[in-house]
């Protein structure tokens, strides 16, 4: 009896049921941190601009193409003007991938404030 038991839990504990998969007819964008940071306040100020690569995931399956990120800016929630402070590049997922990024430049030239206090987006 104690060498059968074993046995029957080895044989019934392995079955050819089916997890759960990705939809793959559903796909998503999530970014993968909740917060950035970058200050001018730290970099030398010969350096006019910079490039934060924004970083965001697939939720789904992977493709087998280059995949273009569509993406909205909320302007009630920034003081900056694109083309002005920043501009944002394509976003992209690149073909057998599942992460990506966002370029955005950000531009020394039309922030307001110094080296000592920090940068911020001024009123133009």
């Amino acid at each position: 009896m104690a060498l059968a038991l074993p046995a029957v839990l080895l044989f019934t504990a392995c079955d050819d049921e089916d997890y759960m998969k990705f939809d793959l007819s559903q796909s998503g964008i999530y970014f993968t941190k909740d917060t950035l940071n970058y200050s001018f306040g730290v970099t030398p100020v010969e350096i006019k601009k910079y490039t934060y690569r924004i970083p965001v995931q697939v939720m789904g399956g992977t493709s087998g193409e280059k995949r273009a990120v569509g993406y909205v800016v909320d302007p009630d929630s920034t003081l900056a003007t694109q083309g002005v402070h920043y501009e944002i590049g394509e976003a992209v997922i690149m073909p057998d991938s599942i992460t990506g990024y966002i370029p955005v430049t950000v531009f020394r030239d039309k922030l307001e404030g110094t080296h000592t206090t920090g940068y911020t987006a001024g009123s133009e």
